[in-house]
Protein backbone atom coordinates (compact mmCIF):
# COMPACT_ATOMS: atom_id res chain seq x y z
CA UNK A 1 0.00 0.00 0.00
CA UNK A 2 2.32 2.74 -1.28
CA UNK A 3 -0.01 5.38 -2.92
CA UNK A 4 -2.72 6.30 -0.85
CA UNK A 5 -4.81 8.12 -3.12
CA UNK A 6 -8.37 6.79 -2.65
CA UNK A 7 -10.31 7.04 0.57
CA UNK A 8 -10.83 3.26 0.82
CA UNK A 9 -6.85 2.84 1.00
CA UNK A 10 -6.00 5.70 3.60
CA UNK A 11 -8.94 3.72 5.14
CA UNK A 12 -7.56 0.32 5.79
CA UNK A 13 -4.18 1.73 5.97
CA UNK A 14 -5.93 3.56 9.45
CA UNK A 15 -7.25 0.36 10.49
CA UNK A 16 -4.27 -1.35 9.75
CA UNK A 17 -2.84 0.38 13.37
CA UNK A 18 -3.28 -1.22 16.11
CA UNK A 19 -5.03 0.05 19.55
CA UNK A 20 -2.55 1.12 21.96
CA UNK A 21 -2.59 -0.40 25.22
CA UNK A 22 -4.22 1.68 28.37
CA UNK A 23 -6.48 3.39 25.29
CA UNK A 24 -9.90 3.11 25.48
CA UNK A 25 -12.16 2.43 22.47
CA UNK A 26 -13.58 5.73 22.72
CA UNK A 27 -10.70 7.55 22.57
CA UNK A 28 -9.26 5.67 19.74
CA UNK A 29 -12.00 5.62 17.08
CA UNK A 30 -11.76 9.23 17.95
CA UNK A 31 -7.87 8.97 17.03
CA UNK A 32 -8.93 7.12 13.45
CA UNK A 33 -11.55 8.88 12.90
CA UNK A 34 -9.44 12.40 13.05
CA UNK A 35 -6.77 10.30 10.94
CA UNK A 36 -9.66 9.91 8.28
CA UNK A 37 -10.24 13.92 8.51
CA UNK A 38 -6.67 15.05 7.73
CA UNK A 39 -6.27 12.73 5.13
CA UNK A 40 -9.48 13.67 3.37
CA UNK A 41 -8.38 17.34 3.54
CA UNK A 42 -4.95 15.85 2.30
CA UNK A 43 -6.54 14.30 -0.63
CA UNK A 44 -8.93 16.90 -1.84
CA UNK A 45 -6.25 19.84 -1.47
CA UNK A 46 -7.62 21.62 1.50
CA UNK A 47 -6.29 22.79 4.86
CA UNK A 48 -6.84 21.23 8.02
CA UNK A 49 -8.72 23.57 10.48
CA UNK A 50 -8.47 21.27 13.97
CA UNK A 51 -5.96 20.98 16.73
CA UNK A 52 -3.48 17.87 15.98
CA UNK A 53 -2.08 17.56 19.34
CA UNK A 54 -2.67 14.10 20.44
CA UNK A 55 -1.10 11.95 23.38
CA UNK A 56 -0.51 8.36 21.08
CA UNK A 57 2.45 8.13 18.70
CA UNK A 58 0.11 5.98 16.27
CA UNK A 59 -1.99 9.40 15.61
CA UNK A 60 1.17 10.88 14.30
CA UNK A 61 1.97 7.49 12.03
CA UNK A 62 -1.55 7.50 10.78
CA UNK A 63 -1.25 11.08 9.31
CA UNK A 64 1.99 10.16 7.70
CA UNK A 65 2.20 8.52 4.21
CA UNK A 66 3.75 5.32 3.84
CA UNK A 67 7.02 6.44 3.27
CA UNK A 68 7.21 8.23 5.99
CA UNK A 69 6.18 12.16 5.04
CA UNK A 70 3.51 14.23 7.10
CA UNK A 71 1.00 15.09 5.00
CA UNK A 72 0.59 18.11 7.27
CA UNK A 73 3.18 20.72 7.89
CA UNK A 74 5.26 19.63 11.02
CA UNK A 75 5.02 23.44 12.42
CA UNK A 76 1.05 22.90 12.69
CA UNK A 77 0.95 20.04 15.44
CA UNK A 78 3.60 19.50 18.40
CA UNK A 79 5.27 15.37 17.93
CA UNK A 80 5.79 13.06 20.84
Amino acid sequence: MQNLTHIQDVKMYIESFLQPQGLNTYAWENTKQTAMEVWECHLKNRPVRRNLNFLCKEFYQMIRKPNGEYIVPRSSFRTM
